[in-house]
């Protein structure tokens, strides 16, 4: 764990390989569901990539959040994963001793 400067910390080798494995076949679950990823479309179009929000949907058209994605498919946003939510959880717990200002 490295402060880098004031508000911003590395943490470095505090996910194993394992632990990043596992965020991948969770992601990799998630992007195949009904409502997983989907190329985003945005005023000029469709975009070349593929996307998913989680917990809410982020639609570019409204420039609102939403809990269906009203402008792709009109699925609701899949919830975040408790096990993604609790690795966000000892990331910000580990930042936050490192660095008093978080």
């Amino acid at each position: 764990v490295r402060v880098i400067q004031e508000g911003l910390v590395l943490l470095k080798g505090k996910l194993g390989a394992e632990a990043q494995q596992g965020i991948v076949l969770i992601c990799r679950e998630l992007g195949i569901a009904p409502a997983g990823f989907y190329a985003p479309r945005t005023r000029e179009g469709e975009m070349h990539l593929q996307m998913m929000c989680l917990g809410s949907h982020w639609n570019p058209i409204t420039q609102r959040y939403e809990a269906t994605r009203s402008n792709v498919d009109n699925l609701p946003a899949p919830p975040l994963p408790d096990a993604l939510w609790n690795l966000v959880k000892n990331a910000a717990a580990a930042a936050s001793e490192a660095c008093s200002s978080i």
